[in-house]
């Protein structure tokens, strides 16, 4: 992931810093990186350990979003292998809840509370409601601060279902692309959208389609699991033909 430069990253943590600045950006870079490579390899060990790494403080927000952007990963990983992930989502949304300061920094936190209470409402059906009256909640903030976010979009996408208002996958893989390379941090979410699109195009018979943007997600995240195994299956598929 990248990150800001460094006098912008100073401005975002309030310049309460202690160590070294360029101590800090690569404290940052590394956890980040470790988060995202963790996920694409689903080394759920790897993503809690950056986590545990990153010591969070009140003037702090974009070390407690990375703390809430770990919990996140981990619970979907947990959630997959059918494990507890209460914990990870409690720990998302109380450090994402304790960002504050920065509006870029509370519009990305938003778009975690909100993508930590689609999960909790999958886990918790008896408490289904209010994980997605928070959801909703957490939506509204993140558009209201940060509109155009296509990570806003990409929660909104996957946890939509069939409702109209979800967004379009063509509009939200181009809001992605419009960003890459011109933000810094964070910059989470385009692999995932692609190769969730993508997985979208192979249920409808679309190889062609789908095959294109898993290349494209393997080009950000040439280790990404689940496009490697979405490619198999294209492989496989069009072979039989």
């Amino acid at each position: 992931m990248r990150i800001p430069t460094l006098t912008l990253l100073l401005l975002l943590l309030g310049r309460a810093a202690t160590a070294p600045a360029a101590e800090v950006e690569a404290r940052l870079r590394d956890a980040a990186a470790r988060i995202d490579y963790g996920w694409f390899t689903e080394d759920l060990g790897l993503i809690t350990a950056a986590r545990d790494s990153l010591q969070t403080r009140p003037s702090d927000p974009w070390t407690s979003y990375l703390h809430a952007y770990a919990s996140y990963r981990a619970a979907q990983l947990a959630q997959a292998r059918g494990r507890p992930a209460a914990a990870f989502l409690d720990d998302c949304r109380t450090s994402a809840g304790a960002v504050a300061g920065d509006a870029e920094a509370e519009a990305e936190a938003a778009v975690l509370i909100a993508a930590c209470a689609a999960l909790a409402a999958a886990a918790e059906p008896l408490r289904a409601v209010l994980h997605q009256r928070r959801q909703r909640q957490a939506l509204a903030r993140a558009g209201a601060l940060e509109p155009n976010n296509p990570r806003l979009w990409l929660v909104a996408f996957l946890h939509a279902g069939d409702d109209p208002a979800a967004p379009a996958p063509d509009a939200m893989l181009d809001a992605f692309r419009a960003r890459d390379g011109a933000f810094g941090f964070p910059d989470w979410g385009q692999a995932e959208a692609l190769t969730a699109v993508g997985a979208r195009r192979l249920e409808s018979g679309d190889l062609r389609g789908a095959r294109d943007l898993l290349e494209e997600a393997l080009l950000i995240a040439p280790d990404y699991r689940t496009a490697l195994e979405l490619r198999r299956r294209i492989s496989s598929q069009a072979a039989g033909r």
